[in-house]
Protein backbone atom coordinates (compact mmCIF):
# COMPACT_ATOMS: atom_id res chain seq x y z
CA UNK A 1 0.00 0.00 0.00
CA UNK A 2 1.35 3.37 -0.98
CA UNK A 3 0.95 6.47 1.11
CA UNK A 4 1.25 8.74 -1.94
CA UNK A 5 -2.41 8.34 -2.91
CA UNK A 6 -3.51 9.46 0.53
CA UNK A 7 -1.09 12.39 0.58
CA UNK A 8 -1.98 13.68 -2.86
CA UNK A 9 -5.70 13.19 -2.21
CA UNK A 10 -5.35 15.04 1.09
CA UNK A 11 -3.56 17.98 -0.52
CA UNK A 12 -6.11 18.28 -3.30
CA UNK A 13 -8.95 17.93 -0.80
CA UNK A 14 -7.47 20.59 1.46
CA UNK A 15 -7.11 23.03 -1.43
CA UNK A 16 -10.75 22.49 -2.41
CA UNK A 17 -12.50 22.04 0.92
CA UNK A 18 -10.24 22.89 3.83
CA UNK A 19 -9.69 20.43 6.69
CA UNK A 20 -12.82 18.39 5.98
CA UNK A 21 -11.86 18.20 2.30
CA UNK A 22 -8.39 17.02 3.33
CA UNK A 23 -9.88 14.16 5.32
CA UNK A 24 -12.25 13.17 2.54
CA UNK A 25 -9.56 13.53 -0.15
CA UNK A 26 -7.13 11.43 1.87
CA UNK A 27 -9.67 8.64 2.26
CA UNK A 28 -10.59 8.66 -1.43
CA UNK A 29 -6.94 8.89 -2.52
CA UNK A 30 -6.04 5.95 -0.28
CA UNK A 31 -8.85 3.83 -1.72
CA UNK A 32 -7.73 4.63 -5.29
CA UNK A 33 -4.11 3.91 -4.40
CA UNK A 34 -4.99 0.52 -2.87
CA UNK A 35 -7.16 -0.38 -5.85
CA UNK A 36 -4.35 0.44 -8.29
CA UNK A 37 -1.76 -1.42 -6.19
CA UNK A 38 -3.91 -4.55 -6.22
CA UNK A 39 -4.20 -4.40 -9.99
CA UNK A 40 -0.62 -3.55 -10.96
CA UNK A 41 1.38 -5.15 -8.14
CA UNK A 42 2.77 -3.72 -4.96
CA UNK A 43 6.22 -2.36 -4.15
CA UNK A 44 5.99 -4.03 -0.73
CA UNK A 45 6.24 -7.42 -2.41
CA UNK A 46 9.54 -6.33 -3.98
CA UNK A 47 11.27 -5.06 -0.85
CA UNK A 48 10.31 -5.66 2.73
CA UNK A 49 10.04 -2.62 5.01
CA UNK A 50 12.94 -3.95 7.11
CA UNK A 51 15.18 -4.02 4.03
CA UNK A 52 14.21 -0.49 3.09
CA UNK A 53 14.91 0.70 6.64
CA UNK A 54 18.29 -1.08 6.74
CA UNK A 55 19.34 0.44 3.40
CA UNK A 56 18.25 3.89 4.56
CA UNK A 57 20.23 3.48 7.77
CA UNK A 58 23.34 2.40 5.82
CA UNK A 59 23.05 5.39 3.46
CA UNK A 60 22.62 7.76 6.42
CA UNK A 61 25.64 6.23 8.16
CA UNK A 62 27.69 6.58 4.98
CA UNK A 63 26.74 10.24 4.59
CA UNK A 64 27.57 10.99 8.22
CA UNK A 65 30.89 9.18 7.88
CA UNK A 66 31.76 11.33 4.85
CA UNK A 67 30.85 14.55 6.65
CA UNK A 68 34.45 15.24 7.68
CA UNK A 69 35.76 14.56 4.17
CA UNK A 70 37.06 11.02 4.55
CA UNK A 71 35.77 7.72 5.87
CA UNK A 72 38.03 6.13 8.48
CA UNK A 73 38.38 2.42 9.11
CA UNK A 74 37.04 2.90 12.64
CA UNK A 75 33.81 4.35 11.25
CA UNK A 76 33.37 1.39 8.91
CA UNK A 77 34.01 -1.10 11.71
CA UNK A 78 31.53 0.71 13.98
CA UNK A 79 28.80 0.65 11.33
CA UNK A 80 29.45 -3.03 10.60
CA UNK A 81 29.33 -3.95 14.29
CA UNK A 82 26.31 -1.83 15.24
CA UNK A 83 24.18 -2.84 12.25
CA UNK A 84 25.35 -6.49 12.38
CA UNK A 85 25.97 -6.61 8.63
CA UNK A 86 26.47 -10.18 7.37
CA UNK A 87 29.83 -11.01 5.77
CA UNK A 88 28.26 -11.65 2.34
CA UNK A 89 26.81 -8.11 2.35
CA UNK A 90 30.00 -6.24 3.30
CA UNK A 91 31.09 -5.66 -0.31
CA UNK A 92 27.74 -4.11 -1.24
CA UNK A 93 27.79 -1.87 1.84
CA UNK A 94 31.33 -0.82 0.87
CA UNK A 95 30.06 0.23 -2.55
CA UNK A 96 27.47 2.46 -0.86
CA UNK A 97 30.13 4.05 1.35
CA UNK A 98 32.42 4.66 -1.66
CA UNK A 99 29.74 6.00 -4.00
CA UNK A 100 30.01 9.56 -5.24
CA UNK A 101 26.28 10.30 -5.16
CA UNK A 102 26.49 10.63 -1.36
CA UNK A 103 28.66 13.72 -1.78
CA UNK A 104 27.00 17.03 -2.50
CA UNK A 105 28.74 19.31 -5.04
CA UNK A 106 29.51 21.79 -2.24
CA UNK A 107 31.20 18.98 -0.23
CA UNK A 108 33.94 18.48 -2.83
CA UNK A 109 34.82 22.17 -3.13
Amino acid sequence: MSIWGSLIGGMVGFSLGGPFGMLLGSLIGGKISRARAGRTGNFGAFAQPQQIFALSLIVLSAKLSKADGQVSKEELVAVRDKLKIPEHEIEQVGKIFNSDWLTFPSDSA
